[in-house]
């Protein structure tokens, strides 16, 4: 299975380089907004039930593939008092490599690396115990529609390990909508 996923990223690698030989680099960026589904793949299950969370990115285009910077909230609720609620915020960078597909939809596929912050609320820890942070990485896959003008709607699906003691695994289902437009002069020198 591990060298399914292996050889999908090299198609999408390989794709983007040959669809980006003429691309200028920071000419186009775009926001996006999603709706996440989450659920959790190592029996965390077992203390806290996922709620749905959102999230949003910052993505341009880049040498090879594009890059995003971006942020996703999901809560959690201890499923006994014992257990307390906690949030978390992915802050996280990414690359993408897309194919152009049929309708000017896009599929794309990369990989995120960043922080996995999280915040229990329970009054007994101190505040540096309140909040933790681990690193997280995983890759993802996307489907992007243009709907209206600039606007598209994307579906997309990641996978997300938080290394800590017990590595938590993450599996998100995302759908959501994105904003294209041509990168300003100010934000593209901010880039170059």
């Amino acid at each position: 299975m591990n060298k399914l996923k292996i050889l999908f990223l090299i198609l999408f690698i390989s794709g983007s380089v040959l669809s980006q030989s003429n691309k200028n680099i920071f000419n186009k960026s775009l926001f996006a907004l999603s709706y996440i589904n989450s659920s959790e793949h190592n029996g965390l299950d077992t203390y806290w039930n996922i709620e749905n969370g959102f999230g949003g990115y910052f993505q341009t285009q880049f040498y090879l593939g594009d890059i995003s910077v971006g942020i996703s909230h999901t809560s959690f609720k201890g499923v006994k008092t014992k257990y307390p609620d906690f949030s978390s915020n992915y802050i996280y960078v990414s690359w993408i490599g897309e194919i152009n597909l049929p309708l000017n939809s896009s599929l794309g596929a990369g990989i995120k690396v960043g922080s996995y912050l999280m915040t229990f609320e329970d009054d007994t820890l101190s505040s540096f115990q309140k909040n933790e942070s681990e690193l997280a990485v995983g890759p993802y896959a996307i489907f992007s529609l243009p709907v209206f003008s600039r606007f598209s709607i994307n579906i997309s699906g990641e996978f997300i390990t938080v290394f800590t003691k017990r590595s938590m695994k993450f599996f998100n289902l995302s759908a959501g909508i994105s904003y294209s437009f041509t990168t300003p002069n100010w934000l593209r020198r901010v880039f170059e």
